[in-house]
């Protein structure tokens, strides 16, 4: 096996378990691809380049939160009534949501954080 294939099929994205308890669901934590994280970056960031944080969270939960029984993604990031109806959650829930999955990430949400402030 080629090295190319070896990292290709290596299974290198942490998972982990989540009990919501404002939702009763447990759900799964996926780590985002280098693509998911990405693309996550690149949407949060508004028209004039400052960073919308509760944007990057409402695209860091749609890409990382899966359904624990079926492991299947439970939002789809690129539609919009996704985004909108996450948007409608408690707030609190969707950053502690967030912060979980920029965790198992390596995303520093404090660098994050700093800036959306500049």
């Amino acid at each position: 096996m080629s090295i190319r294939e070896k990292i290709l099929q290596a299974q290198d994205r942490k998972e982990k378990e989540m009990y919501i308890p404002e939702w009763d669901v447990k759900v799964l934590l996926r780590e985002l691809s280098a693509f998911e994280r990405a693309n996550a970056l690149s949407k949060a960031y508004r028209q004039d380049g400052n960073l919308d944080l509760a944007n990057l969270y409402l695209y860091v939960v749609a890409y990382g939160l899966y359904d624990a029984e079926t492991k299947e993604r439970i939002f789809n990031p690129n539609k919009q009534e996704d985004l909108v109806a996450l948007g409608t959650k408690n707030g609190a829930v969707i950053e502690n949501i967030a912060k979980e999955i920029m965790t198992l990430s390596s995303m520093q949400f404090g660098a994050v954080e700093q800036a959306e402030k500049n």
